[in-house]
């Protein structure tokens, strides 16, 4: 299969060392800088639109900043490309109604990438929620920004700057997403995004939200400012409790006068390549979930709410 990856920061390096150790597909790199360094695997690169025509690939993923997700979306799906998009759609809604219009009229398989969706900890909490119902649910996600990417690449990344996409809840809309899975969809939005420090340039760097799903009510805590680095989950149901971390592969079941624990291996190469697998597997399945059309339903609630 030809494949084009548009864009290689973090998350598109992430893909092309997956891609090139797992699979056999023919790759072409469309870069937007020739002042970067090559890539380490010697695949081909190019920073030509003509070249990608030339190649002809059958799949994109694109992984440029998130503000130019569906300009690249809409230049790929007019050539019928289909559509691999990295989190999240988008950083604003403009043009996301002729993007699901294109892809609709062309029959273009699309799928954005929210690959928490295959951690085995929220695999296990779905189905619990399927048979168990639950009353409460309590969220946090907090780190420190300057240790997801080396020094140089911090100063240039676009989580710092509202325009090009950043603030914790677009960057970390992870979190949003899988309430979403998990509850069978989210009714409402609300809460405070605020500014507290001078990491950012104008971004949100925290986040308080009360989140109304189909099933309870979750409170979520964001932020990117922190020394602690969490990710943790923690549901209320009538006759017990649990208490999971996403980084640590913690799980625990408390119940009135006991608990039970098991701990998850937790390899984070192995989410994103179950998330690869569902893809390629369901890839002439154009109502594959979380497509672009279904995501977009969450996304105009979370834009309208971070307005």
């Amino acid at each position: 299969m030809r494949i084009v990856i548009i864009g290689l920061g973090s998350i598109g390096s992430n893909h092309l060392k997956l891609l090139v150790k797992n699979y056999n597909h023919d790759l072409l790199i469309y870069r937007s800088g020739k002042t970067r360094s090559k890539n380490k695997y010697n695949v081909r690169e190019t920073y030509s639109w003509r070249d990608i025509k030339g190649f002809n690939p059958e799949v994109v993923f694109i992984c440029n900043p998130t503000n130019l997700h569906i300009s690249t979306a809409i230049k790929c799906a007019k050539l019928g490309y289909k559509l691999f998009i990295e989190k999240p759609i988008d950083s604003n809604t403009k043009n996301l109604k002729f993007i699901l219009k294109l892809v609709k009229i062309k029959k273009i398989v699309s799928y954005i990438a929210y690959n928490l969706r295959f951690h085995p900890i929220i695999i296990d909490i779905k189905k619990i929620v399927k048979t168990k119902k639950p009353i409460h649910c309590r969220i946090s996600c907090t780190s420190d920004i300057k240790n997801w990417r080396n020094n140089s690449l911090f100063k240039k990344s676009y989580s710092l700057k509202k325009k090009s996409g950043g603030g914790v809840l677009l960057d970390l809309s992870h979190e949003i997403d899988y309430i979403d899975y998990i509850f069978d969809g989210i009714k409402s939005i609300n809460g405070l995004h605020y500014k507290l420090s001078n990491i950012t340039i104008d971004s949100e760097d925290c986040a308080d939200l009360i989140i109304k799903t189909k099933k309870c009510i979750v409170n979520l805590h964001l932020n990117f400012i922190s020394k602690i680095k969490e990710r943790s989950i923690k549901i209320d149901f009538k006759n017990f409790s649990i208490e999971t971390d996403l980084n640590t592969g913690k799980f625990i079941k408390h119940y009135s006068n006991k608990i039970s624990s098991k701990k998850y291996i937790i390899s984070k190469e192995k989410v994103y390549l179950n998330q690869l697998d569902y893809f390629f597997s369901n890839i002439n399945n154009n109502k594959m979930t979380n497509n672009l059309e279904e995501a977009s339903v969450l996304f105009y609630k979370l834009i309208k709410y971070k307005r």
